[in-house]
């Protein structure tokens, strides 16, 4: 799939010196950070949804969890 997106020059100049620095493509930047984006939306979405569905019944504190490990706080 080819994707056109309109940078504002800030940012763009950013993207420039990145890739230099780095002897890579621009281009190749911007769909890394692009994956990593969704990667991470996809990791915050799956954590509140298994947030949501816990049984808050089954929660302990931290300190609880520490004192049954025996660690105390």
């Amino acid at each position: 799939m080819t994707l056109e997106i309109n940078l504002p020059s800030n940012i763009e100049k950013q993207l420039l010196n990145l890739a230099k620095e780095q002897g890579k493509k621009a281009e190749d930047i911007a769909q890394n950070a692009l994956i990593e984006y969704l990667q991470d939306l996809q990791d915050y979405k799956d954590a509140l949804k298994a947030r949501a569905s816990r049984d808050s019944k089954n929660c302990i504190s931290a300190k609880d969890f520490f004192e049954r490990l025996n660690y105390g706080i």
